[in-house]
């Protein structure tokens, strides 16, 4: 049972896009999973997903071409999407009324969601409701929704847990003196390092899924709806660590106001903040 969270709903959320965020791009596909913590937290250790689970699935003619590699990945390409509707008021419309039939506050949840999701979506809300004519400001409850990144969130556990696995004691064991040998020696054996726990593991959804039930999914990356379900049977394991940790680093859709530029200046490496994650599932 987890302590009372202050979010009552997680809505897992991912979009296939006609590019890099840099170029600018548009959504092509949409997906959003939403599923109440309570039913998360009813659930058996041994369940990966509940049965209910909530689905807004929608795909969009982007009015511009999709990049090849955008096109590989997702296996989405403009002949595909002519007949689609462009993402529109109407659209937010239709968001709002899925996002409003459940407990409130909702969490948003993406993979790499603070460089890629968040912004993107909400730069799409904001030129949607840019072009609808009103005497008003026109406002959707969307951008304040609360969003967290679950990329961020596992480079922290990921990090905790090699730290924990790389910390041992060495017991003092006393080591007798070599013994006199008239034998000659014929060879030196030389200890084989073992490899490293620490070694840096792939942040790519999939691959975090198959270290994490140590078996190959069925689900497709780069497809919305896919990539929504695999993230959610992750969280799941992790549910108390995540819903601490998204309670202290979420930022609403609005914070993200625009999208990332490519760095003209070298980065600069600060410290990192150490973060209380106080019951990792593998500790």
């Amino acid at each position: 049972m987890t302590k009372v969270s202050q979010f009552k709903t997680l809505v897992i959320l991912d979009l296939e896009t006609t590019g890099l965020v840099y170029d600018e791009p548009k959504i092509t596909e949409l997906a959003m999973i939403a599923v109440q913590i309570s039913t998360l937290d009813r659930m058996d250790t041994h369940d990966e997903l509940p049965r209910v689970l909530n689905k807004f699935v929608t795909y969009f003619n982007p009015e511009k071409p999709i990049r090849s590699k955008a096109a590989e990945l997702s296996e989405l390409n403009n002949d595909m999407l002519n007949n689609c509707a462009p993402f529109s008021h109407a659209t937010i419309i239709a968001m709002e009324s899925f996002l409003s039939s459940f407990p409130q506050p909702l969490c948003f949840v993406a993979h790499n969601g603070n460089i890629f999701d968040f912004p993107i979506l909400f730069n799409e809300i904001q030129c949607a409701l840019a072009k609808v004519v009103s005497d008003q400001p026109i406002y959707s409850f969307i951008t304040d929704i609360a969003c967290a990144d679950s990329l961020v969130f596992f480079r922290e556990i990921y990090r905790l847990l090699n730290e924990a696995e790389n910390v041992a004691i060495t017991p003092i064991v006393e080591i007798p003196p070599p013994a006199i040998s008239t034998t000659r020696v014929g060879y030196v054996e030389i200890p084989i390092k073992a490899e490293s726990t620490a070694a840096k593991c792939s942040m790519k959804l999939v691959q975090i899924y198959e270290r994490e039930f140590n078996r190959s999914t069925l689900l497709q990356a780069h497809r919305a709806e896919d990539d929504c379900t695999m993230l959610l049977a992750i969280l799941k394991r992790y549910l108390p660590d995540w819903l601490e940790w998204a309670h202290e680093h979420h930022q609403v859709l609005k914070s993200f106001s625009s999208l990332p530029q490519i760095s003209r200046t070298p980065k600069v490496f600060s410290p990192k903040n150490t973060v209380n994650i106080k019951r990792p599932l593998k500790l």
